[in-house]
């Protein structure tokens, strides 16, 4: 990986890394996840959540919206 994205943007030991290159104009960040890591089912969870009601995932997409203006 090191080879063609170059070195970790971050690394957290045993959870993920994320590497960012950019290739041709165009950006890319690649992340590798364990998907064993107890945030990264917690993130399965909620996004299961979120599909299985539209309502929650209308107010959580506000919420990011007035969080990011």
């Amino acid at each position: 990986m090191s080879e063609v994205f170059g070195e970790p943007r971050s690394i957290y030991p045993l959870e993920r890394v994320r590497f960012h290159a950019e290739i041709e104009g165009k950006k890319i960040d690649l992340f590798l996840v364990n998907n064993k890591v107890k945030s990264w089912l917690d993130g399965l969870k909620f996004e299961s959540y979120l599909k299985k009601y539209p309502k929650d995932l209308e107010e959580y997409k506000k919420l990011k919206e007035r969080v990011m203006a």
